[in-house]
């Protein structure tokens, strides 16, 4: 069912340095956020980067040149546009500018996030901000956003420092915030209600590695956790409370996480506060833990983070706050290519193990699974696995003492035994009949034949609504036998509870309606599950559609698999929005005679090409891909399908000759082709627009006619390509993230993985010209940027 790879690593080698030159900076730039430039002087150069959140107001006026001129080299380098206020620029209560929101407003074009960081403030114990004034910071916030007349503006994410709809019990101990009065820390018990009620639409839990979490770890009832809850109630070390405190917020958070709204959490390094429930045994965490924390919330979901770290608060394992910034935006990218695009991942797991002292966090990736697991217990431990997927029962054992293990798996089959090697295991045989050695290579297989005429897999595949699936099993037949396929749905409980709107049926009729050959060959349909809230599996059902009318229609079916699918990089290959995208020789496009009554496309009489010119497929030179295609003919019809390259502006540079070329039966039929894309010589490629022909159009225009449907073009590549960039593993120069294979010093490491990308000896961090080598650094005019990159 699966394929298993074990990698324990080890989270100190997953940090590297990202140089500025990468070519995926787009998508590096889109989720983490930084108030670190606020360390910045005002003549020390903007890192683009990252993206730098102005504390407009708090550091610098909000109108202050460097602020205008951050926002403007944000806005002109087209990233993120995001500001911060803190208590003494809040709207209502601020001290310091209550008008710094509405004067960033005024000169900028465009907002994408307003943060905000509104906290108790004590002054000599005496509370001088409250929760109550928290309250209405917020909702007047949210309410200039929301009313500003300029739509890139006002459609603004907005979140408040610590504030989600999670109803983790964390919130509501009394005295766990020692400096928070009880009257103070019952307004606190609302926040559920008053973050629902605001208007934000950010779940901002904080992340961090407090001292006095340690708590978590006492059974003495003498403190507020064990007392409220019970000495049973406790982690047992405490780097297990410290790390299931920051865990247990978010995963609350992420549980409850309205649809619709972002979360993101702030991130910082541990936090000493001696003077709250002072212990000398308290373990520092280390730098090993702060990346395993980022790493588990990413896999559970995340949308982003925000890093913070006090330059007065700076632990042992970071000698800076600018160290800890590239820390935690080198760690989190590391995860970016195995996330995207996030339609096909499904987050595993958002529950904690509190007195288990393991925890463990998971995503799958189309039919790739990564998981890693944390133990801080002080012996080997493993972790249950939940049963789906074809997941083992348990996690291989991890060692003790705060280490962090990585573990991936791949998804060859859903089905259990597709391949019927373990005989009708799983299978409801309408009184079909099993073969031993009839199948593929002659192994086991079914056969349907005399009113034997259906075959039920009764295991049922694990499926989420909205998935990409797909489809493969291996037929052939005798005579006049018909393969259709359908699929039911089920709940949790196992209850039927999908059906095809307007035809009565307890099942989707839409799958595979194809004469085999009589040889075996192997016939696959991508399908997409039902958006219906509480499906939890699938069944396929296989019919021989003429086997109860003539015994000698005989059908036999083997290796049948479902498993998930990449989504498809041509927008709309299935024509159920028209003809959008793709433009005819004067060809045309038709409402209903496609599969399943579905759109599709028609070239006949001459009418001999289609292409996608509309819709772009981005690809590189060199990476493997997966043309699908449902096609049916009549006549002496055939069709075959090539691809022009172009660059990124457009250019043509030439024209692929080597795609799929095939004679068509007259019923729909599956149609598969790899490919790699070509180095054409006029240029680099950055798109390829796939091109359709009937081959044999203009011998007959009349007569031989081709429909095609179901157009799909992803990566071929699954598995082995754990960073989804069309190259594998074995033959990819930084396997770990997505890359265009670009080496600018020709070591064999991709550039996205070399922490030194000019070889010259200056890792890209402290290079100032990391593209081109420099050994002797010099700068002659102290730009910090070297002479040789210095036009």
């Amino acid at each position: 069912m699966f394929k298993y790879q074990n990698k324990i690593i080890s989270t100190s080698l997953l940090v590297l340095s990202l140089s500025s030159s990468n070519v995926f900076a787009e998508k590096r730039m889109q989720t983490t956020f930084d108030w670190d430039l606020r360390h910045l002087s005002p003549g020390k150069t903007l890192d683009l980067n990252y993206n730098n959140v102005p504390f407009a107001g708090h550091d610098y006026l909000a109108d202050h040149p460097y602020n205008v001129n951050t926002y403007t080299s944000l806005f002109n380098a087209g990233n993120i546009m995001a500001l911060t206020l803190a208590i003494d620029t809040a709207p209502v209560y601020g001290q310091k500018d209550k008008d710094a929101l509405k004067t960033v407003k005024s000169y900028i074009q465009r907002l994408d996030y307003v943060f905000a960081d509104f906290e108790e403030k004590w002054v000599k114990g005496v509370l001088v901000y409250d929760y109550s004034q928290i309250i209405e910071d917020t909702n007047e916030m949210v309410r200039q956003v929301r009313t500003d007349p300029n739509s890139n503006i006002n459609q603004a994410y907005i979140g408040q420092y610590g504030w989600h709809a999670g109803k983790t019990a964390y919130y509501d101990l009394p005295g766990l915030f020692s400096r928070t009065d009880p009257a103070n820390n019952r307004a606190r018990s609302n926040m559920v209600q008053d973050y629902l009620d605001s208007g934000v639409n950010i779940s901002m839990p904080i992340c961090y590695f407090y001292r006095t979490n340690w708590v978590h770890t006492l059974a003495d009832g003498n403190t507020g956790w064990a007392l409220q809850f019970g000495p049973d109630n406790i982690s047992p070390t405490i780097p297990a409370a410290l790390f299931w405190v920051s865990l247990e917020r978010y995963s609350s958070a992420k549980r409850d996480l309205p649809e619709g709204h972002k979360i993101i959490p702030w991130v910082g390094p541990w936090v000493d506060r001696p003077g709250i429930f002072p212990n000398d045994s308290v373990r520092e965490p280390n730098r090993l833990d702060n990346q395993a924390l980022l790493e588990h919330l990413r896999l559970r979901g995340a949308d982003g983070y925000y890093s913070l770290l006090e330059p007065d608060s700076t632990p042992s394992y970071y000698l800076n706050s600018t160290e800890f910034r590239e820390d935690m935006n080198a760690t989190w990218r590391l995860l970016d290519d195995f996330m995207f695009p996030s339609a096909v991942t499904t987050v595993l797991n958002t529950d904690t193990n509190k007195t288990g002292g393991i925890e463990w966090s998971g995503l799958r990736h189309v039919n790739d699974i990564k998981i890693l697991v944390s133990n801080f217990n002080e012996l080997e431990k493993d972790v249950d696995y939940p049963d789906i997927y074809g997941l083992p029962d348990r996690s291989p054992l991890v060692a003790p003492f705060s280490t962090h293990s990585f573990y991936e798996y791949t998804i060859t089959n859903l089905l259990k035994n597709g391949d019927f090697n373990a005989g009708v295991a799983n299978w409801n045989l309408v009184a079909a009949t099993w073969t031993a050695t009839e199948g593929v290579d002659g192994t086991g297989g079914i056969k349907l034949q005399n009113g034997q005429y259906s075959a039920l897999e009764t295991y049922g595949a694990d499926v989420e609504p909205g998935a990409h699936m797909v489809l493969e099993v291996q037929a052939k037949g005798e005579n006049n036998a018909q393969l259709r396929s359908n699929y039911y749905f089920y709940d949790a409980a196992g209850n039927v509870i999908y059906y095809l709107s307007g035809t009565g049926l307890n099942y989707a009729n839409t799958g595979l309606n194809i004469v085999p050959g009589s040889d075996y060959k192997t016939y696959r349909q991508t399908f997409t599950v039902p958006n219906v809230k509480g499906i939890k599996s699938i069944r396929p059902v296989f019919y021989n559609s003429f086997g109860a009318t003539d015994p000698n229609d005989v059908l036999w079916l083997d290796n049948i698999v479902i498993k998930f699918a990449d989504l498809n990089l041509i927008a709309n290959g299935d024509f159920n929005t028209g003809a959008d995208g793709w433009y005819f020789s004067s060809g045309n496009w038709e409402a209903n005679s496609g599969v399943s009554n579905t759109g599709n496309i028609k070239l006949q009489g001459g009418v001999y090409s289609v292409h996608a010119a509309g819709l772009k497929v981005k690809a590189i030179s060199g990476q493997e891909l997966s043309l699908d295609l449902d096609a049916r003919g009549v006549g002496n019809a055939g069709i075959k399908v090539s691809y022009y390259y172009y660059d990124s502006a457009g250019n043509n540079l030439g024209f692929a000759t080597t795609g799929l070329d095939e004679s068509l039966d007259s019923t729909f039929q599956t149609y598969h082709q790899n490919f790699i894309v070509g180095t054409p010589s006029a240029g680099v490629v950055d798109y390829i627009v796939p091109i359709i022909y009937n081959t044999f159009a203009d011998d007959d225009p009349v007569n031989n006619v081709i429909w095609v449907d179901n157009i799909a073009i992803t990566s071929a590549v699954t598995g082995n390509d754990i960073d989804r960039d069309g190259f594998a593993d074995n033959a990819d120069n930084c396997s770990a993230l997505s890359n265009d294979q670009s080496d600018i010093d020709n070591d064999g490491l991709g550039d996205l993985c070399d922490n030194d990308v000019d070889g010259d000896g200056i890792t890209n961090v402290a290079d100032n010209c990391p593209d081109l080598a420099n050994t002797d650094q010099a700068d002659i005019d102290g730009d910090r940027m070297g002479d040789v990159c210095d036009f």
